[in-house]
């Protein structure tokens, strides 16, 4: 009966493990977005800590990908904005 019991605990404290770390877990998140090259004439990037790769194309638009994790639902990680000439991209995790 003292082994039921104990395996019984076991069991529940390994399932309760498992289940607060993917409840406290990120999010996986991807966001896309292009712009014609006619008027762009400066990408600023404000990045905290993800990391950045550019590679060229032969194509007439910018294409911006981002993926990442997602720390909190309610907040945007990454912000993609076109501002006249110039497309802006911010990351930034939640303070």
């Amino acid at each position: 009966m003292k082994k039921i019991i104990v395996i019984a605990i076991l069991f529940i404290t390994i399932a309760s493990a498992v289940f607060g770390f993917k409840v406290f877990q990120g999010k996986d998140f991807k966001k896309e977005k292009s712009f014609e090259i006619n008027n762009i004439k400066e990408i600023e990037v404000d990045n905290e800590n993800w990391d950045i790769e550019l590679k060229s194309t032969d194509a007439n638009k910018i294409v911006i990908s981002v993926q990442g994790e997602q720390v909190d639902k309610e907040i945007d990680p990454v912000k993609i904005e076109n501002d006249e000439n110039k497309i802006v991209i911010k990351q930034k995790q939640k303070a």
